[in-house]
C-alpha cells in the first residue's frame, strides 16, 4: 500500500480520529447517563414518598398503641364488620344458554322462534323473542307458559301480535331482574 502522507501528518490524523472517537463516546455515555437518570429518578421520588408514608403510619398506630388505645388490627376488623352491613351482593344470574334452553322448552309446536337477542343493562337481562306462532292460542300459551315458570320478572307481549287469528308474527319482550341477597 501506498504511503503519500508524511508521518508526522499520519500522526496528527490517527491522534484527532481518537480524540473524535473519545468524544463521541463521552457523548454517548453522557446521553445514557441523562436517560437512566430520568427514567429512574420518578421511581426513586415515589419509593421515597411511600417509605415516608408507611413510617408515618406505623408512628401513628405506635402512638395509638402506647396510649392505651384499641388494637389497631380489632379496629379494622369492627370496622369491616359494619361495612358488610352496607354491602348488597347480587345472586348469580344464571347462564344465558340455560335461560334460552327454557325459552325453547316452554314453547310448544305451534311457535317458531327465529331471533333471540339478548342485552344487559344494570341489575337486568332483557331478552327480545321474535317468531311466528301458528295460532293465536298457541301465542297465548307460550305467554302464559312464561308467566307461570316465575323465572322473568317482567313478560311484554303486545296485544298488536295477537291480531291475527294464525301466523301471527310476535316479539316478546322479557326482563329478567338480578336478585339481591344479603
Amino acid at each position: 500500500m501506498l504511503h503519500f502522507l508524511p508521518e508526522q501528518n499520519k500522526k496528527q490524523i490517527t491522534i484527532e480520529y481518537l480524540l473524535r472517537v473519545s468524544v463521541y463516546l463521552f457523548r454517548f455515555i453522557l446521553c445514557a447517563i441523562v436517560l437512566l437518570i430520568v427514567l429512574f429518578l420518578p421511581s426513586l421520588i415515589f419509593s421515597t414518598y411511600k417509605n415516608t408514608t408507611v413510617k408515618n403510619q406505623l408512628a401513628s398506630i405506635h402512638t395509638v398503641n402506647t396510649a392505651g388505645g384499641e388494637d389497631p388490627v380489632t379496629v379494622i376488623k369492627n370496622a369491616n364488620a359494619l361495612g358488610q352491613v352496607f354491602l348488597v351482593t347480587l345472586a348469580p344470574a344464571p347462564f344465558v344458554s340455560d335461560t334460552i334452553k327454557k325459552i325453547i322448552s316452554l314453547k310448544d309446536s305451534d311457535i317458531q322462534i327465529s331471533n333471540i337477542t339478548v342485552s344487559e343493562d344494570t341489575g337486568s337481562e332483557t331478552y327480545v323473542i321474535v317468531g311466528i306462532s301458528k295460532t293465536r292460542d298457541g301465542l297465548t300459551t307460550f305467554d302464559n307458559n312464561l308467566i307461570t315458570d316465575g323465572t322473568f320478572s317482567h313478560i311484554d307481549l303486545p296485544v298488536a301480535d295477537l291480531i291475527a287469528d294464525t301466523n301471527n308474527n310476535f316479539t316478546i319482550t322479557l326482563t329478567y331482574t338480578y336478585k339481591t341477597s344479603q
